[in-house]
């Protein structure tokens, strides 16, 4: 609970178009376009409200890749217990159903 009061109090400094946006980038597009603010933030000449408003993006985009990336890790994690699973039962009696 406490994660997700915190992941939107990062997200109140955006407007909706901002988070749409987020929402609908890839984790790859996520991941570049927080590399790029990255490196507009270790260049400074910002004022401290635009590097403000950039770090609430970077945070919101470095949520959203991890979120992808714990979803593919969770499909990945159902693949293997599948294939665990199909492993323990193959040349048995069990496997004939599916046929």
């Amino acid at each position: 609970m406490a994660d997700e009061n915190k992941k939107n109090s990062m997200l109140d400094g955006l407007s909706e178009e901002q988070k749409a946006e987020i929402e609908n980038m890839s984790y790859e597009e996520a991941r570049d376009k927080l590399a790029q603010i990255v490196q507009s933030l270790d260049q400074g000449g910002q004022t401290l409200e635009s590097s403000t408003k950039a770090w609430q993006y970077g945070v919101a985009l470095a949520q959203h890749a991890q979120a992808l990336l714990q979803k593919v890790a969770e499909q990945l994690a159902a693949v293997e217990e599948s294939q665990r699973a199909a492993g323990e039962s193959a040349g048995t009696q069990d496997n004939l159903a599916n046929f």
